[in-house]
């Protein structure tokens, strides 16, 4: 998980890179994409105030632990007592401050990066930042720093310094510089030390383009589901216009209705009221025989004709 986002944020670095270049706004939004695109395996916690008294190399390690960072780095531990002491080199308190602590965290996690990607540490490197994270040690510089102790070896001597350096002095430096004339390269610890740091380069070189590779394809994945979710976006755009369409539809269609059954509603009464009057008009009564009309009454209480109840409902 947490390799997959980092090889996500490589995009846009250039570690071949030596001199400051702007990025591209498209990459930032690209890693931010990645960034958030990845779940995290807990849920965030913050970090907590450090004591009146500052924090000890302990107090940091439980405060990686507290806010799940094992989970995510479990090696990060082992870099909290570099960090730590550079923190404490660094601040401006008289002890060590919650916002030291904040630094140690931070530098802690960027330790733990670098390690995992050589892109990133290549980058650092030639823009002349390794110094900038606490207890980074630099693989790179630690060569340059070398080669350029041997090279200071067969650097010329001063004149000046010729002219004061003592006559043991001046054997002594010709019997090293014979001996070392008489010796084949191969047996030179200096050529040696070039020379491996010639292979370890070339490792190094293949593993970030390889590394590159890597890169590109993720670039490639992501920007197509990048153009996979701005096309679902346009069809959940037009398949909401589609509900609203059909909502609206519907609507009109229960206007409709509810008109013509108020239409059907008013007709009905307007034929009754006809009917009605015109029987009144005709005068046509509702006519009940003797026999039918004294069965009715022995077992109803109410007029056949009007529904009307009679006056005296005790009657047999």
């Amino acid at each position: 998980m947490a390799e997959q986002m980092l090889l996500g944020c490589e995009l846009g670095f250039k570690p071949d890179e030596k001199n400051p270049y702007f990025t591209m706004s498209t990459h930032l939004n690209t890693i931010k994409a990645t960034y958030f695109a990845t779940p995290l395996p807990h849920t965030a916690k913050e970090i907590r105030n450090a004591k009146n008294d500052g924090f000890t190399v302990q107090n940091l390690k439980n405060e990686l632990a507290h806010l799940g960072l094992t989970t995510i780095f479990p090696e990060i531990q082992n870099h909290a007592e570099l960090v730590y002491s550079e923190v404490d080199k660094r601040k401006k308190g008289s002890v060590l401050r919650t916002c030291d602590l904040f630094d140690a965290v931070e530098h802690c996690q960027l330790n733990c990066i670098l390690e995992r990607r050589p892109t990133f540490k290549k980058f650092l490197h030639n823009q002349n930042g390794c110094h900038r994270v606490y207890g980074f040690k630099c693989q790179e510089c630690e060569k340059e720093k070398k080669t350029s102790e041997i090279w200071k070896t067969f650097e010329p001597v001063d004149e000046a310094t010729e002219d004061t350096m003592s006559p043991e002095g001046k054997k002594s430096r010709d019997v090293k510089t014979s001996e070392s004339q008489k010796k084949s390269p191969e047996a030179s610890p200096s050529l040696q030390i070039l020379q491996e740091h010639k292979v370890t380069q070339k490792e190094s070189d293949e593993e970030i383009q390889k590394k590159s590779a890597e890169i590109e394809e993720l670039k490639r994945k992501v920007e197509e589901n990048l153009k996979i979710a701005e096309e679902n976006e346009k069809l959940v755009s037009e398949a909401t216009h589609l509900i609203d369409t059909i909502a609206e539809l519907k609507k009109e269609h229960s206007k409709q209705t509810e008109k013509f059954l108020d239409q059907i509603s008013h007709l009905e009464y307007e034929l009754g009221m006809a009917k009605q009057a015109s029987e009144m008009r005709s005068g046509k009564k509702k006519k009940s025989h003797t026999n039918c009309a004294s069965n009715w009454l022995k077992t109803r209480k109410e007029c056949p004709s009007c529904n009307g109840t009679f006056l005296n409902s005790n009657r047999n």
